[in-house]
Protein backbone atom coordinates (compact mmCIF):
# COMPACT_ATOMS: atom_id res chain seq x y z
CA UNK A 1 0.00 0.00 0.00
CA UNK A 2 2.67 2.29 0.87
CA UNK A 3 4.46 1.33 -2.58
CA UNK A 4 1.15 2.53 -4.31
CA UNK A 5 0.82 5.55 -2.36
CA UNK A 6 4.57 6.83 -3.35
CA UNK A 7 3.88 6.03 -6.93
CA UNK A 8 1.18 8.23 -7.38
CA UNK A 9 2.85 10.71 -4.77
CA UNK A 10 3.92 13.32 -7.74
CA UNK A 11 -0.29 12.96 -9.25
CA UNK A 12 -1.07 14.48 -5.90
CA UNK A 13 0.98 17.29 -5.62
CA UNK A 14 0.13 18.15 -8.83
CA UNK A 15 -3.61 18.04 -8.01
CA UNK A 16 -3.03 20.35 -5.06
CA UNK A 17 -0.79 22.62 -6.74
CA UNK A 18 -3.50 23.07 -9.77
CA UNK A 19 -6.55 23.85 -7.15
CA UNK A 20 -4.27 26.14 -5.03
CA UNK A 21 -3.37 27.99 -8.63
CA UNK A 22 -6.69 27.79 -9.94
CA UNK A 23 -8.33 29.42 -6.74
CA UNK A 24 -4.77 31.82 -6.17
CA UNK A 25 -2.83 32.50 -9.21
CA UNK A 26 0.15 33.86 -8.07
CA UNK A 27 4.39 33.62 -8.99
CA UNK A 28 4.46 31.10 -5.99
CA UNK A 29 1.86 28.99 -6.49
CA UNK A 30 2.77 29.08 -10.67
CA UNK A 31 6.31 28.48 -9.60
CA UNK A 32 4.70 25.08 -7.59
CA UNK A 33 2.87 23.94 -10.41
CA UNK A 34 5.36 24.31 -13.18
CA UNK A 35 7.62 22.03 -10.84
CA UNK A 36 5.36 19.12 -10.84
CA UNK A 37 4.25 19.38 -14.73
CA UNK A 38 8.17 18.90 -15.51
CA UNK A 39 8.21 15.94 -13.29
CA UNK A 40 5.14 14.92 -14.87
CA UNK A 41 6.23 15.53 -18.50
CA UNK A 42 9.58 13.97 -17.79
CA UNK A 43 8.83 10.75 -15.87
CA UNK A 44 9.69 7.48 -17.21
CA UNK A 45 6.46 5.49 -15.10
CA UNK A 46 3.66 6.04 -17.61
CA UNK A 47 1.15 3.51 -15.35
CA UNK A 48 0.75 6.77 -13.19
CA UNK A 49 -1.27 7.61 -16.36
CA UNK A 50 -3.81 5.08 -16.29
CA UNK A 51 -7.51 5.76 -15.88
CA UNK A 52 -9.44 4.08 -13.33
CA UNK A 53 -9.07 5.38 -10.18
CA UNK A 54 -10.22 7.91 -8.16
CA UNK A 55 -6.42 9.96 -8.36
CA UNK A 56 -6.11 9.79 -11.70
CA UNK A 57 -9.34 11.24 -12.58
CA UNK A 58 -9.07 13.60 -10.32
CA UNK A 59 -5.66 14.30 -12.26
CA UNK A 60 -6.92 14.24 -15.48
CA UNK A 61 -10.27 16.94 -14.47
CA UNK A 62 -7.72 18.87 -12.84
CA UNK A 63 -5.11 19.48 -15.63
CA UNK A 64 -8.58 20.06 -17.82
CA UNK A 65 -9.51 22.58 -15.71
CA UNK A 66 -5.89 24.44 -15.36
CA UNK A 67 -5.87 24.53 -18.76
CA UNK A 68 -9.51 26.02 -19.31
CA UNK A 69 -8.48 28.10 -16.55
CA UNK A 70 -5.47 29.98 -17.95
CA UNK A 71 -6.98 32.95 -19.88
CA UNK A 72 -4.49 33.21 -22.47
CA UNK A 73 -1.19 31.40 -24.03
CA UNK A 74 1.27 31.76 -20.84
CA UNK A 75 4.44 29.39 -20.09
CA UNK A 76 2.62 27.06 -18.22
CA UNK A 77 0.49 26.00 -21.48
CA UNK A 78 3.26 24.31 -23.12
CA UNK A 79 4.06 22.44 -19.82
CA UNK A 80 0.86 21.02 -19.92
CA UNK A 81 1.33 20.31 -23.33
CA UNK A 82 4.36 18.47 -22.48
CA UNK A 83 2.35 16.25 -19.79
CA UNK A 84 -0.03 15.47 -22.12
CA UNK A 85 2.57 14.56 -24.62
CA UNK A 86 3.82 12.40 -22.39
CA UNK A 87 0.86 10.74 -20.61
CA UNK A 88 -0.29 9.87 -24.63
CA UNK A 89 2.70 7.23 -24.72
CA UNK A 90 0.31 5.04 -22.72
CA UNK A 91 -2.20 3.86 -24.69
CA UNK A 92 -4.64 3.57 -22.03
CA UNK A 93 -4.24 7.44 -21.23
CA UNK A 94 -5.03 8.23 -24.96
CA UNK A 95 -8.45 7.32 -24.70
CA UNK A 96 -8.76 9.68 -21.32
CA UNK A 97 -7.85 12.54 -23.82
CA UNK A 98 -11.51 11.67 -25.43
CA UNK A 99 -13.28 10.90 -22.46
CA UNK A 100 -12.60 14.50 -20.39
CA UNK A 101 -13.10 16.10 -24.20
CA UNK A 102 -9.69 17.81 -24.43
CA UNK A 103 -9.92 18.00 -28.38
CA UNK A 104 -11.70 21.55 -28.45
CA UNK A 105 -9.68 23.15 -25.77
CA UNK A 106 -6.69 21.68 -27.63
CA UNK A 107 -7.73 22.84 -31.04
CA UNK A 108 -7.77 26.06 -29.88
CA UNK A 109 -4.44 26.02 -28.64
CA UNK A 110 -3.52 24.55 -32.05
CA UNK A 111 -4.62 27.51 -34.10
CA UNK A 112 -2.12 29.26 -36.32
CA UNK A 113 -2.35 32.80 -34.41
CA UNK A 114 -1.26 31.37 -31.11
CA UNK A 115 2.00 32.38 -31.59
CA UNK A 116 1.42 35.59 -32.90
CA UNK A 117 -1.03 35.97 -29.84
CA UNK A 118 1.71 34.73 -27.54
CA UNK A 119 4.11 37.27 -28.75
CA UNK A 120 1.12 39.75 -28.62
CA UNK A 121 0.72 38.83 -24.71
CA UNK A 122 4.24 39.17 -24.20
CA UNK A 123 4.44 42.89 -25.70
CA UNK A 124 1.28 44.01 -23.85
CA UNK A 125 2.93 43.14 -20.89
CA UNK A 126 6.14 44.81 -21.24
CA UNK A 127 4.34 47.89 -22.67
CA UNK A 128 1.70 47.90 -19.77
CA UNK A 129 5.25 47.33 -17.33
CA UNK A 130 6.82 50.45 -18.93
CA UNK A 131 3.22 52.83 -18.64
CA UNK A 132 3.31 51.81 -14.83
CA UNK A 133 6.95 52.97 -14.61
CA UNK A 134 5.96 56.09 -16.52
CA UNK A 135 3.42 56.42 -14.13
CA UNK A 136 5.61 56.63 -11.09
CA UNK A 137 8.12 58.96 -12.48
CA UNK A 138 5.05 61.05 -13.63
CA UNK A 139 4.18 61.48 -10.16
CA UNK A 140 7.63 63.08 -9.16
CA UNK A 141 7.77 66.54 -9.83
CA UNK A 142 11.57 66.76 -11.00
CA UNK A 143 11.11 63.60 -13.45
CA UNK A 144 7.68 64.82 -15.04
CA UNK A 145 9.22 66.60 -17.44
CA UNK A 146 11.33 64.09 -18.38
CA UNK A 147 8.83 62.08 -18.79
CA UNK A 148 6.63 64.01 -21.20
CA UNK A 149 10.10 64.98 -22.98
CA UNK A 150 10.42 61.39 -23.96
CA UNK A 151 7.50 60.29 -24.55
CA UNK A 152 5.19 62.48 -26.61
CA UNK A 153 1.50 61.88 -27.12
CA UNK A 154 2.17 60.81 -30.59
CA UNK A 155 3.75 57.75 -29.12
CA UNK A 156 0.79 58.00 -27.42
CA UNK A 157 -1.59 57.46 -30.20
CA UNK A 158 0.28 55.33 -31.90
CA UNK A 159 0.02 52.93 -29.12
CA UNK A 160 -3.92 53.47 -28.67
CA UNK A 161 -4.54 53.05 -32.39
CA UNK A 162 -5.83 49.60 -32.22
CA UNK A 163 -8.13 50.20 -29.97
CA UNK A 164 -9.29 53.26 -31.84
CA UNK A 165 -9.42 51.56 -35.33
CA UNK A 166 -11.89 49.24 -34.41
CA UNK A 167 -15.61 50.11 -34.53
CA UNK A 168 -16.68 47.12 -32.17
CA UNK A 169 -14.36 47.36 -29.94
CA UNK A 170 -14.98 43.55 -28.82
CA UNK A 171 -16.76 41.30 -31.14
CA UNK A 172 -18.19 37.82 -30.59
CA UNK A 173 -16.71 36.70 -33.75
CA UNK A 174 -13.02 36.27 -33.76
CA UNK A 175 -12.07 35.55 -37.66
CA UNK A 176 -12.86 39.45 -37.44
CA UNK A 177 -9.87 40.55 -35.59
CA UNK A 178 -11.92 42.84 -33.32
CA UNK A 179 -11.26 41.09 -30.30
CA UNK A 180 -8.94 42.13 -26.86
CA UNK A 181 -8.01 40.43 -24.18
CA UNK A 182 -6.81 41.06 -20.36
CA UNK A 183 -3.48 42.30 -21.22
CA UNK A 184 -4.63 44.70 -23.81
CA UNK A 185 -7.10 45.96 -21.41
CA UNK A 186 -4.72 46.85 -18.50
CA UNK A 187 -2.25 48.34 -21.25
CA UNK A 188 -4.62 50.56 -22.61
CA UNK A 189 -6.30 51.49 -18.95
CA UNK A 190 -3.20 52.41 -17.78
CA UNK A 191 -2.18 54.26 -20.87
CA UNK A 192 -5.31 56.56 -19.90
CA UNK A 193 -4.44 56.87 -16.69
CA UNK A 194 -1.03 58.05 -17.91
CA UNK A 195 -2.48 60.42 -20.73
CA UNK A 196 -5.24 61.63 -17.67
CA UNK A 197 -1.93 62.48 -15.29
CA UNK A 198 0.50 64.42 -17.63
CA UNK A 199 -2.68 66.12 -19.10
CA UNK A 200 -3.21 68.18 -15.87
CA UNK A 201 0.35 70.62 -16.94
CA UNK A 202 0.66 70.36 -20.75
CA UNK A 203 -2.02 71.39 -23.54
CA UNK A 204 -0.92 68.85 -26.25
CA UNK A 205 -1.69 65.97 -23.48
CA UNK A 206 -5.16 67.89 -22.32
CA UNK A 207 -6.35 67.99 -26.15
CA UNK A 208 -5.70 63.77 -26.63
CA UNK A 209 -6.73 63.35 -23.18
CA UNK A 210 -10.39 65.26 -24.29
CA UNK A 211 -10.29 63.19 -27.60
CA UNK A 212 -9.26 60.07 -26.24
CA UNK A 213 -12.39 59.93 -23.44
CA UNK A 214 -14.90 61.33 -26.06
CA UNK A 215 -14.22 58.39 -28.30
CA UNK A 216 -16.39 55.26 -28.00
CA UNK A 217 -14.07 52.57 -27.88
CA UNK A 218 -12.34 54.64 -25.10
CA UNK A 219 -15.69 54.36 -22.96
CA UNK A 220 -16.53 50.97 -24.22
CA UNK A 221 -13.28 50.14 -22.97
CA UNK A 222 -13.32 51.67 -19.22
CA UNK A 223 -16.69 49.47 -19.07
CA UNK A 224 -15.46 46.08 -20.14
CA UNK A 225 -12.20 46.47 -17.48
CA UNK A 226 -14.69 47.79 -14.77
CA UNK A 227 -16.47 43.98 -15.33
CA UNK A 228 -13.46 42.01 -16.27
CA UNK A 229 -10.08 43.61 -15.04
CA UNK A 230 -9.02 43.02 -11.68
CA UNK A 231 -8.44 44.90 -8.72
CA UNK A 232 -6.15 47.15 -9.95
CA UNK A 233 -7.53 48.56 -13.25
CA UNK A 234 -11.04 48.29 -11.65
CA UNK A 235 -8.86 51.07 -9.12
CA UNK A 236 -7.59 53.18 -12.43
CA UNK A 237 -10.93 53.28 -14.19
CA UNK A 238 -12.77 54.92 -11.12
CA UNK A 239 -9.69 57.11 -10.40
CA UNK A 240 -10.41 58.24 -14.28
CA UNK A 241 -14.28 58.75 -13.53
CA UNK A 242 -14.08 60.96 -10.73
CA UNK A 243 -11.81 63.46 -12.30
CA UNK A 244 -13.23 66.81 -12.77
CA UNK A 245 -11.60 66.78 -16.73
CA UNK A 246 -14.07 63.63 -17.07
CA UNK A 247 -17.35 64.52 -18.36
CA UNK A 248 -20.60 63.65 -17.32
CA UNK A 249 -21.53 62.33 -20.50
CA UNK A 250 -19.01 60.11 -20.80
CA UNK A 251 -20.02 58.89 -17.69
CA UNK A 252 -23.47 58.26 -18.28
CA UNK A 253 -22.08 56.24 -21.80
CA UNK A 254 -19.81 54.39 -19.92
CA UNK A 255 -22.68 53.59 -17.24
CA UNK A 256 -25.20 52.55 -20.50
CA UNK A 257 -22.37 50.14 -22.04
CA UNK A 258 -22.20 48.52 -18.53
CA UNK A 259 -25.79 47.76 -18.64
CA UNK A 260 -25.33 46.28 -21.83
CA UNK A 261 -22.55 44.32 -20.96
CA UNK A 262 -23.97 43.28 -17.68
CA UNK A 263 -25.99 40.39 -19.07
CA UNK A 264 -23.66 38.64 -20.78
CA UNK A 265 -21.29 39.26 -17.88
CA UNK A 266 -24.05 37.54 -15.57
CA UNK A 267 -25.00 34.44 -17.82
CA UNK A 268 -20.36 33.95 -17.74
CA UNK A 269 -20.80 34.42 -13.88
CA UNK A 270 -23.90 31.33 -13.91
CA UNK A 271 -22.11 29.24 -15.89
CA UNK A 272 -18.92 29.36 -13.42
CA UNK A 273 -21.13 28.81 -10.66
CA UNK A 274 -22.88 25.95 -12.17
CA UNK A 275 -20.01 24.41 -13.60
CA UNK A 276 -17.31 25.58 -10.77
CA UNK A 277 -14.97 26.17 -13.77
CA UNK A 278 -13.58 29.74 -15.11
CA UNK A 279 -15.28 29.99 -18.78
CA UNK A 280 -12.62 30.38 -20.37
CA UNK A 281 -13.24 29.30 -24.33
CA UNK A 282 -12.68 31.16 -27.51
CA UNK A 283 -15.21 33.47 -27.01
CA UNK A 284 -15.62 33.56 -23.86
CA UNK A 285 -13.70 36.75 -23.26
CA UNK A 286 -14.96 38.29 -26.24
CA UNK A 287 -17.91 40.10 -25.31
CA UNK A 288 -19.62 41.94 -27.55
CA UNK A 289 -20.22 45.60 -27.64
CA UNK A 290 -22.90 46.30 -29.71
CA UNK A 291 -26.38 47.41 -28.65
CA UNK A 292 -28.45 45.02 -27.28
CA UNK A 293 -32.35 45.36 -27.59
CA UNK A 294 -35.03 44.95 -24.88
CA UNK A 295 -37.96 43.28 -25.23
CA UNK A 296 -39.92 46.26 -25.85
CA UNK A 297 -37.60 47.91 -28.26
CA UNK A 298 -37.59 44.53 -30.71
CA UNK A 299 -41.41 44.78 -30.12
CA UNK A 300 -41.24 48.51 -31.59
CA UNK A 301 -39.06 46.63 -34.44
CA UNK A 302 -41.20 43.87 -35.08
CA UNK A 303 -44.04 46.39 -35.66
CA UNK A 304 -42.42 48.75 -37.92
CA UNK A 305 -41.31 46.08 -39.77
CA UNK A 306 -44.94 44.88 -39.77
CA UNK A 307 -46.17 48.34 -40.89
CA UNK A 308 -43.61 48.48 -43.73
CA UNK A 309 -44.58 44.80 -45.36
CA UNK A 310 -48.35 46.39 -44.93
CA UNK A 311 -47.38 48.98 -47.09
CA UNK A 312 -45.68 46.60 -49.72
CA UNK A 313 -48.58 44.75 -50.02
CA UNK A 314 -51.00 47.52 -50.16
CA UNK A 315 -48.50 49.44 -52.62
CA UNK A 316 -47.69 52.08 -50.67
CA UNK A 317 -44.17 51.34 -50.04
CA UNK A 318 -42.93 54.29 -52.07
CA UNK A 319 -44.29 56.32 -48.99
CA UNK A 320 -41.43 54.89 -46.70
CA UNK A 321 -37.42 55.92 -47.09
CA UNK A 322 -35.09 53.95 -48.18
CA UNK A 323 -32.97 55.06 -45.38
CA UNK A 324 -36.03 53.90 -42.68
CA UNK A 325 -35.80 50.81 -44.44
CA UNK A 326 -31.91 49.98 -44.19
CA UNK A 327 -32.04 51.53 -40.32
CA UNK A 328 -34.97 48.56 -39.40
CA UNK A 329 -32.95 46.56 -41.43
CA UNK A 330 -29.29 46.84 -39.65
CA UNK A 331 -31.41 47.07 -36.15
CA UNK A 332 -33.21 43.68 -36.97
CA UNK A 333 -30.56 41.96 -38.22
CA UNK A 334 -27.80 43.34 -35.39
CA UNK A 335 -30.76 42.22 -32.88
CA UNK A 336 -30.56 38.50 -34.93
CA UNK A 337 -26.71 38.93 -34.12
CA UNK A 338 -26.97 39.52 -31.10
CA UNK A 339 -29.40 36.89 -29.91
CA UNK A 340 -27.27 34.35 -31.97
CA UNK A 341 -24.28 35.53 -30.12
CA UNK A 342 -25.93 34.44 -26.80
CA UNK A 343 -27.54 31.42 -27.80
CA UNK A 344 -23.77 30.39 -29.22
CA UNK A 345 -22.97 31.69 -25.14
CA UNK A 346 -25.21 29.44 -24.14
CA UNK A 347 -24.02 26.61 -26.18
CA UNK A 348 -20.49 26.98 -24.91
CA UNK A 349 -21.63 27.03 -21.69
CA UNK A 350 -23.76 24.23 -22.31
CA UNK A 351 -20.87 22.56 -23.43
CA UNK A 352 -18.17 23.36 -20.48
CA UNK A 353 -20.94 21.82 -18.19
CA UNK A 354 -20.90 18.64 -20.30
CA UNK A 355 -17.57 18.08 -19.89
CA UNK A 356 -18.06 18.87 -15.97
CA UNK A 357 -20.67 16.36 -15.67
CA UNK A 358 -18.11 14.00 -18.14
CA UNK A 359 -15.15 14.21 -15.16
CA UNK A 360 -17.69 13.76 -12.56
CA UNK A 361 -18.98 11.04 -14.00
CA UNK A 362 -15.45 9.57 -14.54
CA UNK A 363 -14.29 10.49 -10.79
CA UNK A 364 -17.39 8.81 -9.78
CA UNK A 365 -16.55 5.50 -11.83
CA UNK A 366 -13.00 5.67 -10.43
CA UNK A 367 -14.88 6.07 -7.11
CA UNK A 368 -17.14 3.11 -7.61
CA UNK A 369 -14.13 0.98 -8.35
CA UNK A 370 -12.32 2.22 -5.84
CA UNK A 371 -15.19 1.14 -2.92
CA UNK A 372 -15.78 -2.10 -5.19
CA UNK A 373 -11.65 -2.48 -4.14
CA UNK A 374 -12.27 -1.51 -0.51
CA UNK A 375 -14.91 -3.82 -0.37
CA UNK A 376 -13.43 -6.91 -1.06
CA UNK A 377 -10.35 -5.91 0.53
CA UNK A 378 -12.58 -5.73 3.58
CA UNK A 379 -13.98 -9.00 2.94
CA UNK A 380 -11.03 -10.61 2.58
CA UNK A 381 -9.71 -8.80 5.94
CA UNK A 382 -12.80 -10.51 7.19
CA UNK A 383 -12.15 -13.69 6.02
CA UNK A 384 -8.74 -13.59 7.32
CA UNK A 385 -9.99 -11.97 10.95
CA UNK A 386 -12.55 -14.70 11.35
CA UNK A 387 -9.39 -17.09 10.35
CA UNK A 388 -7.45 -15.83 13.24
CA UNK A 389 -10.74 -15.66 15.55
CA UNK A 390 -10.51 -19.20 15.87
CA UNK A 391 -7.00 -20.11 15.59
CA UNK A 392 -6.98 -17.03 18.69
CA UNK A 393 -10.02 -19.41 20.56
CA UNK A 394 -8.11 -22.78 19.93
CA UNK A 395 -4.74 -20.66 21.60
CA UNK A 396 -7.01 -19.06 24.25
CA UNK A 397 -8.28 -22.89 25.17
CA UNK A 398 -4.27 -24.44 25.08
CA UNK A 399 -3.71 -21.10 27.55
CA UNK A 400 -6.41 -21.98 29.72
CA UNK A 401 -5.21 -25.21 30.05
CA UNK A 402 -2.03 -24.14 30.70
CA UNK A 403 -3.17 -22.24 32.99
CA UNK A 404 -4.68 -24.65 35.20
CA UNK A 405 -1.23 -26.87 34.75
CA UNK A 406 0.81 -23.78 35.96
CA UNK A 407 -2.26 -23.81 39.05
CA UNK A 408 -1.74 -26.92 39.86
CA UNK A 409 1.92 -26.81 39.31
CA UNK A 410 1.58 -23.66 41.71
CA UNK A 411 -0.43 -25.45 44.50
CA UNK A 412 2.13 -28.19 44.48
CA UNK A 413 4.83 -25.87 44.95
CA UNK A 414 3.00 -24.55 47.36
CA UNK A 415 2.51 -27.34 49.16
CA UNK A 416 6.21 -28.14 48.97
CA UNK A 417 7.33 -24.85 50.28
CA UNK A 418 4.84 -25.85 53.43
CA UNK A 419 6.60 -29.28 53.59
CA UNK A 420 10.16 -27.53 53.56
CA UNK A 421 9.16 -24.92 56.08
CA UNK A 422 7.94 -27.89 58.30
CA UNK A 423 11.31 -29.43 57.46
CA UNK A 424 13.52 -26.25 58.32
CA UNK A 425 11.26 -25.96 61.88
CA UNK A 426 12.19 -29.97 62.21
CA UNK A 427 15.75 -29.47 61.22
CA UNK A 428 15.48 -26.03 63.77
CA UNK A 429 14.21 -28.11 66.46
CA UNK A 430 17.37 -30.98 65.72
CA UNK A 431 19.85 -28.15 65.77
CA UNK A 432 18.72 -27.19 69.26
CA UNK A 433 18.37 -31.43 70.87
CA UNK A 434 21.81 -31.35 68.69
CA UNK A 435 23.50 -28.30 70.89
CA UNK A 436 21.78 -29.77 73.97
CA UNK A 437 23.30 -33.31 73.63
CA UNK A 438 26.45 -31.93 72.61
CA UNK A 439 26.07 -30.13 75.93
CA UNK A 440 24.91 -33.39 77.54
CA UNK A 441 28.05 -34.94 76.23
CA UNK A 442 30.28 -32.24 77.72
CA UNK A 443 28.63 -33.11 81.15
CA UNK A 444 28.99 -36.61 80.57
CA UNK A 445 32.82 -36.11 79.77
CA UNK A 446 33.26 -34.03 83.04
CA UNK A 447 31.06 -36.92 84.84
CA UNK A 448 33.10 -39.87 83.57
CA UNK A 449 36.77 -37.81 84.69
CA UNK A 450 35.27 -37.77 88.03
CA UNK A 451 34.25 -41.38 87.93
CA UNK A 452 37.95 -41.87 86.82
CA UNK A 453 39.40 -39.86 89.70
CA UNK A 454 37.10 -41.52 92.16
CA UNK A 455 38.39 -45.02 90.72
CA UNK A 456 41.79 -43.15 91.34
CA UNK A 457 41.30 -42.46 94.56
CA UNK A 458 39.08 -46.12 95.27
CA UNK A 459 42.64 -47.78 94.19
CA UNK A 460 44.20 -45.55 96.34
CA UNK A 461 41.89 -46.21 99.46
CA UNK A 462 41.86 -50.15 98.44
CA UNK A 463 45.57 -49.84 98.37
CA UNK A 464 45.42 -48.33 101.94
CA UNK A 465 43.15 -51.03 102.96
CA UNK A 466 44.97 -53.62 101.85
CA UNK A 467 48.37 -51.82 103.50
CA UNK A 468 46.02 -51.75 106.81
CA UNK A 469 45.08 -55.13 106.38
CA UNK A 470 48.57 -56.20 106.17
CA UNK A 471 49.65 -53.95 109.05
CA UNK A 472 46.53 -55.11 110.82
CA UNK A 473 48.07 -59.11 110.34
CA UNK A 474 50.99 -57.68 111.21
CA UNK A 475 49.73 -56.06 113.99
CA UNK A 476 47.65 -58.59 115.51
CA UNK A 477 50.67 -60.81 115.21
CA UNK A 478 52.59 -58.19 117.11
CA UNK A 479 49.94 -58.49 119.11
CA UNK A 480 50.13 -62.10 119.76
CA UNK A 481 53.66 -61.72 120.18
CA UNK A 482 52.90 -58.79 122.44
CA UNK A 483 49.70 -59.42 124.42
CA UNK A 484 51.88 -58.02 127.16
CA UNK A 485 51.72 -54.93 125.64
CA UNK A 486 47.99 -54.56 124.72
CA UNK A 487 46.78 -53.31 127.63
CA UNK A 488 49.26 -50.56 127.69
CA UNK A 489 48.55 -50.19 124.07
CA UNK A 490 44.55 -50.93 124.39
CA UNK A 491 44.04 -46.77 124.42
CA UNK A 492 46.08 -46.96 120.92
CA UNK A 493 44.30 -50.01 119.40
CA UNK A 494 41.11 -48.47 120.38
CA UNK A 495 41.87 -45.41 119.01
CA UNK A 496 43.13 -47.00 115.65
CA UNK A 497 39.95 -49.14 115.99
CA UNK A 498 38.17 -46.27 115.95
CA UNK A 499 39.84 -45.26 112.87
CA UNK A 500 38.99 -48.20 110.38
CA UNK A 501 35.73 -48.21 111.42
CA UNK A 502 35.70 -44.57 110.58
CA UNK A 503 37.72 -45.91 107.32
CA UNK A 504 35.45 -48.45 106.88
CA UNK A 505 32.73 -46.18 107.00
CA UNK A 506 33.82 -43.58 104.74
CA UNK A 507 35.06 -46.91 102.42
CA UNK A 508 30.67 -47.51 102.25
CA UNK A 509 30.18 -43.86 101.68
CA UNK A 510 32.66 -43.75 98.82
CA UNK A 511 31.35 -46.88 97.53
CA UNK A 512 27.73 -45.72 97.58
CA UNK A 513 28.45 -42.53 96.04
CA UNK A 514 30.72 -44.43 92.92
CA UNK A 515 27.10 -47.03 92.48
CA UNK A 516 25.15 -43.77 92.42
CA UNK A 517 27.28 -41.98 89.97
CA UNK A 518 28.15 -45.65 87.69
CA UNK A 519 23.80 -45.22 87.76
CA UNK A 520 23.71 -41.61 86.27
CA UNK A 521 26.41 -42.53 83.80
CA UNK A 522 24.51 -45.44 82.35
CA UNK A 523 21.25 -43.10 82.26
CA UNK A 524 23.80 -40.65 80.43
CA UNK A 525 24.45 -42.90 78.41
CA UNK A 526 21.21 -44.84 77.47
CA UNK A 527 19.53 -41.42 76.49
CA UNK A 528 22.67 -40.01 74.60
CA UNK A 529 21.94 -43.82 72.51
CA UNK A 530 18.09 -42.71 72.52
CA UNK A 531 18.98 -39.08 71.14
CA UNK A 532 21.53 -40.44 68.63
CA UNK A 533 19.01 -42.69 67.22
CA UNK A 534 16.14 -40.16 66.57
CA UNK A 535 18.72 -38.03 65.51
CA UNK A 536 19.75 -40.50 62.53
CA UNK A 537 16.07 -41.42 62.14
CA UNK A 538 15.62 -37.62 61.33
CA UNK A 539 18.80 -37.45 58.92
CA UNK A 540 17.88 -40.50 56.99
CA UNK A 541 13.82 -39.17 56.26
CA UNK A 542 15.15 -35.30 55.53
CA UNK A 543 17.72 -37.35 53.03
CA UNK A 544 14.95 -39.45 51.20
CA UNK A 545 13.10 -36.65 50.77
CA UNK A 546 15.35 -34.58 49.28
CA UNK A 547 16.03 -37.24 47.09
CA UNK A 548 12.33 -37.44 45.72
CA UNK A 549 12.63 -33.78 45.78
Amino acid sequence: MSLKMDKYQNIKAFNIAALEYIKNPSETTASVLQRNLSILSTTEDLSIFDPGTIVIAEFYASLYNLTNALASPIPLIWSVLDVLHNACRNSAARHAIHTYKYAPMLLRLLETNLITEKRSIESNLRLTELIKLLLEMSEMPNLRAQVIQAFSEQTMRRLLRPMLEQENLISGDNSSGNSIDDSATKLYIHALALTADLAVQNSSWSTLYSELIQKKQTQMMIALALFTGDGEVKQKCLQLMVLVSFPQECVTAVVKYMCELEPLVLLQSRIEITTGIPVKSENSSNIDMTPSFSLAQEGKLDAALEKINNLLADGKITDVTTLAVIKNYEQKLAAMKHAERGIQASLEAVNDQAAHLQHELAQGIAESSRLHQLLFYIQQNYKVLEADKIRMNVKLCEAKEKSKEIDAQRQKNHELEKNIAEKSAAIEQLSKVKTELEGVTEKIRSLETKIKDLADEKLSLESKTKYMLTKNHELNEFINKLQDNIAKKNQIFETKQKDLVAAREKKLALQQNLEQLMRQCQSCEKTIAEKKEILQRLIVQVDKKKIKE
